[in-house]
């Protein structure tokens, strides 16, 4: 049987694993850099950010209410 090969199964050349490894190296890091960046922003210190039932209603009924027009 002669069947043609494609690309997926022919086996890749030694020059391009070291740039393979290095693409996923580089996109691991890109990855920690956004991970990081999302825990400081969102996650960072949630103690002074806790809210218990006192703080959740001053905030909800401080509003003044909003007259139709």
């Amino acid at each position: 049987m002669n069947r043609s090969r494609s690309s997926a199964d022919m086996p890749s050349s030694p020059k391009q694993r070291p740039r393979l490894a290095f693409e996923i190296a580089l996109v691991l890091i890109a990855k920690v850099i956004a991970l990081t960046l999302i825990w400081q922003a969102w996650f960072h210190d949630p103690e002074t950010r806790r809210l218990d039932g006192e703080r959740v209603g001053a905030a909800v009924y401080s509003l003044p209410p909003t007259s139709p027009k």
